[in-house]
This record gives structure tokens, sequence and C-alpha cells, in this order.
């Protein structure tokens, strides 16, 4: 998501950089002279500067954040030296509770936060298809100043991601979860796309019952839940119908998924509010336990 946000960007004129967590992207993306984007049957070179240090990128206005969840706490603090003294980060990651860290390191009043329903599947490191398009929100996490909001929106429409400035960023979170409860977990353990997971009865009427443990949470909360829910759920399903889920990449990478910030943090929640989860619950007891034995591989 990182690669596919930076090369429209840059694509659109604007100075972007991206910093990469592994060498062997890095090395991927100088031997093909720039981020490989597949979009719409065109295959395209977009040569956006890529480095390991975020430091190379210092004094930037904003920092867009699309690691995994695991992973917010260790950018956090090197995204708060990259921006200058009035640069704002971005959070558009899945799962609950990145803006939080976020603001443990960073001024709340910089940090916004918000969802897209824009969908990529990394092919190899460097290559990236470009596998859904939906709708971008965005808003500030504390406070009410929109300017920076409006502004950010303004730059992500203009590059082709068609996004709405948001009063109330929490809520766009919440949406973005409620669509990672519907999908992740269910896509990740079967290996189907997202518009499987939408179009059978029987998955579709898991991710139902999810989300709406989910959504008893959100009001308890006193969260703006959309009255579309569920139909927000299947459009998201359709529009992304082609792409696996980061979940299902994750495990297939063998890499730690967000399913603690996702089903996990439902539980939690649940749990502090006396509200039953039995199943997201067990959604996240059986990827915890996919994604145990995927990352002993041999050693078990």
């Amino acid at each position: 998501m990182g690669s596919l946000f930076g090369a429209l960007l840059f694509e659109a004129g604007h100075n972007v950089g991206l910093v990469a967590a592994r060498q062997v992207y890095v090395d991927a993306v100088k031997r093909n002279q720039g981020i490989v984007l597949e979009e719409n049957n065109d295959r395209r070179v977009v040569p956006c500067p890529l480095s390991l240090n975020a430091m190379d990128f210092a004094d930037s206005d904003l920092c867009l954040v699309f690691v995994k969840s695991t992973s917010t706490a260790k950018v956090a603090e090197e995204a708060a030296r990259c921006l200058n003294k009035n640069g704002y980060v971005l959070t558009l990651q899945n799962g609950m509770g990145n803006a939080d860290i976020l603001s443990q390191y960073i001024d709340p009043g910089r940090v916004l936060a918000g969802y897209t329903s824009h969908a990529a599947l990394l092919l190899e490191p460097g290559v990236v298809r470009h596998t859904g398009m939906g709708a971008t929100a965005l808003g500030p996490w504390a406070g009410t100043q929109m300017q920076p909001a409006e502004n950010i929106a303004r730059v992500f429409s203009q590059a082709g991601i068609a996004t709405e400035p948001l009063s109330d960023a929490r809520a766009a979170v919440w949406d973005k979860l409620f669509i990672n409860i519907g999908i992740n977990a269910i896509g990740a353990l079967l290996g189907i796309k997202n518009g499987q997971v939408g179009s059978h009865p029987d998955s579709c009427r898991l991710a139902i019952l999810a989300m709406e443990e989910a959504r008893t949470i959100a009001l308890s909360l006193g969260v703006r839940v959309r009255e579309d829910l569920y139909g927000h759920f299947l459009n998201v399903c359709q529009l992304t119908a082609e792409n696996y889920c980061s979940m299902w990449q994750d495990m297939q990478l063998k890499r730690p998924t967000e399913v603690d910030f996702i089903h996990g943090a439902v539980s939690r929640l649940g749990a502090e509010h006396n509200i039953s989860t039995p199943v997201n619950d067990v959604l996240a007891a059986l990827v915890r336990t996919a994604q145990y034995y995927n990352l002993q591989g041999d050693n078990l």
C-alpha cells in the first residue's frame, strides 16, 4: 500500500520518498529502476526515491504510515524525526490502536487517521498490483482543526486517490476495522479473495456475525456507525474482489499477522466492556494457531 500510494503521488508531481524495511526491497527497486506498478492492464515503472533510512527524507510535510500494526511503535519515533515543525503524520493502517501509538511520539494534534478501500497485492519485492479501488477518508485524531485534512484530501484526490476529509476520524478508523473484521481472518484461513468472502453465503454470514460483535462494542463506546454497514462491507468486497487480504499475504510471506490489532482488539474491548465476542475470539484463536505453525516451519 505504501508503494501504491507513493507511486501515485509521485506521478502526480509530488516530492515523495519511500522508506523500506528490507534491503531486498531496495535492491529490487534499484534493479528495476523504480517501483513496478501494475494497474488497469498497464505495467509501468515509477522512479520514486527509496531508502532504508527515514532521515533521508527529513523535513517532510507529511509522513504516511502504512507499516503493519505490529511495527507502528518501531517506526513512530522515526516518523516524528522526519517531520518538519509544521508536519503531520497520517495512518491509514489496518486495525485499532495505531493513531494512539503514534500520539505517544508525536503531538496528537499533528496526528491524522482514516481508512482507504484501495487494495494492492505485492507480487514480488518492488512489484505491486493495484487490485481494487474505493473510498479513502481521513481526519484529525485530536482537536477540530480540519485544514490539514482538507489539504491532504485535495492532494490525494488530484493524484487519483479520491479522498474525503472527515471531522470524526475515530468513526473512520472503526469503518476500516469493520471491513478488516469481515474479510481478514476468513480470507487468510481459507485462502480466498475478498470477492469470494462476500459472495459465499456461509463466509458472508460468518463475516457479518463478527462485524455485529464489533458494532455492539462501537455503539457502546459512542462511536458513530454507518447505517449501511453490511451493504458497505459487501460493496468493498466487490470493489476489491480480486484482492487477497493483507492477512493472507502475511501468511504467505511467513510474517506475523495483524490479528491482535483486528479480531484480537475486538476480543479485548469486549472483555473490558463485558460484551461477548465469541466469533472474533474463535477467529483470532484460529489465526494465531495457523500463524504459529506457519512461522515455526521446519523448526517444529
